[in-house]
């Protein structure tokens, strides 16, 4: 078995690998319950409570870092310094120990999942290692890197400021996609000037801009400026640096490509036969990545899904809730359909804890799609702002009949306009431009393909919405974080492995 870790950058996580398939993939956030758990960089720490969680149970016979540590600076530099003194609690001789490149990382957790045979690989970020893109090509189980920006043109910085500069929060670029699809202006032509070989960038005006808006309009204008200022000059780099024309396939990876509207962008090219972008793209990934590059041949690997978490068994929960004397009772599918329906928020606990960012339904808020009043409600329960959208989970085999240009998207990474016979139909995942974030299920994915059939036959809408289950804080990861925020919050109902906890 190989264990990678992240703990250098933001997101710290582990990832336990044998084999071509992953053991246990967390993220430190979910145990830490502290948002983005930073790693030394940022002056935080390591993945403790994970590592701590695997080693009651597996031993591992290589090590791999997603850092490149520089050896000779270490000793003056101290984030460095703590970095390589974790690195030897753990193999203090560092026998069996392996650095890799922070970017590499991240290509090799897109490229080696994907299952292609060869690919463009585009890794994008803000920074990590000293570079903010990199391009390379995939072909077996080599990964030959061809064109790289370094960290100091980082376009994903400028985007990270400006969301700053809005007051959207620290780390919430989120939040700036998605207002950029409520303006209507583009304020400023030249933030990002792509010289076929580098970026110039010119900031001062929309920063400028950005630190006299006050009003939305003004707020989602800026936004709309910085998104197609990002968008246009992603699509001018690509066009230019991946030129061979008979590499048809694509991978993602890096922070900047959880941004589903360039991801739509690219995809409405018409330049690739398929995209490939991981559950975990962002730095959490990057354990994953340096795991497989410890492997003799990673293209072997098959990740099928992101169900890679914790897990509590139905006899665990059962205990749980008779010991608190909690109302509850067993349920299926076709009673969270109804409840759902009925105009009730749900939340699921269910299975294992997914990888990534997303919540992929198994930890979970699901609400009935067809009623505007489920967008408010969950942003309310959430206490998010009232303009953010919700994504929806989609049954695969209903996507074409729903969303233009459909492709089955299964991690939530991409995002597609919503057909015009449909838009009044699901009003609560309609965005601003008509677009929505998709999930795909099919019925491999028995849990929730079961609950959204179940639903499909009662209302004929093959869609549920699904936002993460959390409130200001990360994903929940035990029953204790998921019952402490449903009996203090308004969720309506808890699904958790198989029981429905009522209030």
């Amino acid at each position: 078995m190989i264990l990678g870790i992240n703990s250098f950058t933001h997101d710290s996580s582990i990832a336990l690998i044998k084999k071509n398939e992953p053991i246990i993939l967390l993220e430190e956030e979910r145990i830490s319950r502290i948002k983005h758990h930073d790693g030394f960089i940022f002056g935080g720490t390591p993945p403790y409570n994970s590592l701590r969680l695997i080693n009651k149970r597996y031993n591992y016979s290589k090590i791999a870092h997603s850092y490149d540590v520089n050896f000779s600076a270490s000793n003056t530099n101290l984030p460095q310094l703590n970095f390589l003194n974790f690195a030897k609690s753990l193999d203090p001789k560092l026998k069996r120990t392996y650095f890799f490149n922070h970017h590499m990382c991240h290509a090799a957790s897109a490229y080696y999942c994907s299952n292609y045979t060869s690919a463009y690989i585009i890794t994008l970020d803000s920074k990590g290692d000293g570079l903010s893109l990199s391009i390379s090509i995939g072909k077996g189980n080599n990964i030959d890197k061809i064109f790289e920006l370094p960290s100091r043109t980082s376009i994903c910085s400028i985007y990270s400021y400006i969301s700053e500069v809005l007051r959207l929060g620290k780390r919430n670029e989120g939040s700036l996609m998605a207002l950029a699809s409520f303006g209507k202006q583009r304020l400023v032509s030249d933030i990002f000037a792509w010289s076929g070989f580098g970026i110039n960038i010119n900031k001062v005006q929309l920063v400028s801009l950005a630190k006299k808006a006050k009003k939305f309009g003004d707020m989602s204008n800026i936004a709309f400026t910085i998104q197609e200022s990002f968008e246009s000059i992603i699509l001018d780099i690509i066009r230019d640096i991946c030129i061979d024309k008979d590499i048809k396939l694509l991978c993602l990876a890096g922070g900047g490509f959880l941004n589903c509207s360039l991801n739509k962008k690219i995809i409405e090219s018409k330049r690739w036969e398929s995209i490939y972008i991981p559950p975990c793209s962002g730095d959490s990934g990057t354990a994953l990545g340096a795991a497989l590059l410890c492997l003799d041949n990673p293209s072997e690997f098959d990740i099928k899904h992101a169900y890679w978490g914790t897990r509590y068994s139905k006899n665990y929960i059962k205990i749980l809730l008779e010991k608190f004397k909690l109302k509850y009772q067993e349920t299926d599918s076709n009673l969270l359909a109804k409840l759902i329906a009925d105009g009730n928020i749900v939340a699921v606990f269910n299975g294992a804890m997914e990888f990534g960012p997303r919540a992929l339904g198994n930890r979970s808020l699901i609400a009935d799609p067809r009623k505007l009043s489920s967008k408010n409600k969950l942003n309310q329960i959430k206490k998010r702002r009232q303009w953010r959208p919700i994504a929806p989970i989609v049954l695969d085999e209903f996507g074409n009949d729903w969303f233009e240009n459909y492709r089955y998207t299964p991690f939530m990474t991409q995002a597609f306009n919503i057909k015009e016979d449909k838009i009044n139909k699901i009003p609560a995942i309609r965005h601003a431009d008509n677009s929505a974030r998709l999930q795909s299920v099919t019925q491999e994915n028995k849990f929730l393909y079961d609950l959204t059939f179940a639903f499909f036959k009662l209302t004929g809408v093959p869609l549920l919405c699904n936002t993460s289950y959390n409130i200001n804080s990360p994903i929940v990861q035990s029953p204790a974080d998921a019952l402490s925020i449903f009996f203090t919050s308004s969720i309506d109902y808890l699904y958790i492995e198989g029981f429905l906890v009522i209030k």
